[in-house]
């Protein structure tokens, strides 16, 4: 009798110690996803960025070169100025909103 109470509170030892390894293994699974999806989310932002900086870069020197130094390639830029402001603003606000996205 006393072996077989042995045996099996061995059993139930090895089955504890199983799931709690098993449930650390998911923890470090899901928090290095979460790791991933927030780099991910970083290189996109990133990308879109640099696409939408070097478009606006070049629209800019087009207009340069069709104005000159004139007053008006002056109001243009600070158009561009502007434009460029409230775009890092609402990018910010699209990167904030995927992060909080990807951490949930």
């Amino acid at each position: 009798m006393k072996i077989m109470q042995k045996e099996m509170e061995h059993t139930k030892r090895l089955k504890q110690m199983r799931d709690k390894e098993n449930a650390d293994t998911e923890s470090r699974r899901r928090a290095r996803d979460a790791r991933m999806q927030s780099a991910r989310v970083k290189k996109y932002y990133d990308d879109y960025v640099v696409h939408m900086k070097s478009g606006m870069l070049r629209n800019k020197t087009k207009e340069e070169q069709v104005l000159g130094n004139s007053q008006s390639a002056v109001k243009i830029l600070l158009v561009h100025y502007y434009y460029y402001s409230y775009f890092i603003i609402i990018s910010n606000v699209i990167f904030l909103t995927a992060v909080q996205e990807a951490v949930c």
